[in-house]
């Protein structure tokens, strides 16, 4: 996991590839999503990811819950009452409504099994993760939240092919709310 300077991130990514790690959930904001000409990092990562054969979540996340395994990697507190290990699942890309979903499911009396922030998605995205939880025998029903679509066409292939219900809600959707996100990241920027 790594959660420091975006700059710095190449070259831990690489350190990790020499040491055999497969893995990696990266946290660093401060890429694309901050200017454009961050996009260079970016490309950096995929590079370095594809020397290697690492797979890597983000980055610009907030990280994952995986309840199943007892395992929390999130650099924001999180509530101990709100960890009641249950059926949904969620896919974010928006890291700070991460926790109000949680927040909302544990007032409603709904308990989540995995919480899975993605970020700007360079390596894994929303399929990927899709996927996983169709086959994940502890999620029965899966939530996502996409400022924008990798696949649509997977996506939507995906959902038809399980019966498990899988809810979608994209934002971005109309000019006016495309005016106001272009300020926050560039996926919300990319158009309706």
């Amino acid at each position: 996991m790594l959660l420091i300077p975006a700059k710095a991130v190449p070259d831990a990514l690489e350190q990790c590839g020499r040491k055999g790690i497969p893995c990696a959930i990266i946290q660093s904001a401060g890429f694309s999503e901050f200017t454009e000409d961050r996009r260079r990092l970016e490309e950096n990562l995929i590079t370095i990811s594809r020397r290697w054969n690492i797979r890597f979540m983000s980055p610009n996340c907030i990280g994952v819950i995986n309840l199943n395994k007892g395992l929390v990697l999130f650099f924001l507190p999180i509530y101990p009452e709100a960890m009641k290990k249950g059926p949904v699942s969620v896919i974010l890309q928006s890291g700070s409504l991460i926790i109000d979903i949680m927040r909302l499911l544990m007032l409603e009396n709904i308990d989540f099994n995995k919480a899975i922030s993605i970020g700007n998605k360079l390596d894994l995205n929303e399929c990927d993760y899709l996927e996983f939880l169709i086959s994940d025998p502890q999620t029965r029903c899966i939530a996502v939240y996409l400022e924008n679509f990798s696949d649509g066409r997977r996506l939507m292939s995906l959902a038809r092919q399980t019966e498990k219900p899988v809810i979608v809600l994209k934002a971005n959707r109309f000019a006016s709310s495309h005016q106001i996100g272009r300020f926050r990241t560039t996926a919300l920027a990319g158009g309706p």
